[in-house]
C-alpha cells in the first residue's frame, strides 16, 4: 500500500461529518491565526484530532496515508501550543496541514460530487484566510 492508494469511506454518511468538521475549522481559523485565541486553538486541536480519528476509523486507508496525516496533525498542534511562534509560521504549518488533507481528499473515490466540490471550496477559503491573517 502507498500514499497514492485510492481511499474509500466505509460508510458514506461519514462524508457529511468530514464536511461539517472542515466547515468548523474554517470558521475558527481567523481566531486561531490572527488573535491566537486559546478557546479557538483548543477547538482547532480537538477538530484535528476528531478528523484524524474519523479518517483512521471510518475510512479505508493505508498505514502510509495515516502516517502522512498524523505527522501534519502533530506538527500543527505542536506549533499552536507554542505561544512564541509567529503568525507567519502558524500560517505555514496550517497550509501544510491543509495541503496534506487536500492531497488525501483527492484520493477518496466515493465522495458525492457535490460534497467534493464544497470541500474544495472550503479548502480554498481556508487557504485565503491563512494568507490574509498570517502576515
Amino acid at each position: 500500500m502507498s500514499i497514492n492508494d485510492p481511499i474509500q469511506f466505509l460508510d458514506v454518511q461519514y462524508e457529511a461529518i468530514f464536511y461539517h468538521s472542515f466547515v468548523s475549522l474554517s470558521t475558527i481559523l481567523p481566531q486561531v491565526i490572527k488573535i491566537r485565541d486559546s478557546i479557538a486553538i483548543n477547538q482547532f486541536k480537538a477538530l484535528t484530532g476528531t478528523l484524524l480519528t474519523l479518517f483512521t476509523a471510518r475510512v479505508s486507508v493505508s498505514a502510509e496515508q495515516i502516517n502522512f496525516l498524523q505527522q501534519a496533525t502533530n506538527e500543527i498542534n505542536n506549533v499552536l501550543s507554542d505561544a512564541s511562534i509567529s503568525r507567519q509560521l502558524i500560517g505555514d504549518y496550517v497550509l501544510v496541514y491543509l495541503e496534506r488533507w487536500l492531497f488525501l481528499i483527492n484520493h477518496i473515490t466515493n465522495f458525492k460530487p457535490e460534497i467534493s466540490v464544497e470541500i474544495h471550496m472550503i479548502f480554498s477559503e481556508m487557504k485565503n484566510i491563512v494568507r490574509q491573517y498570517s502576515v
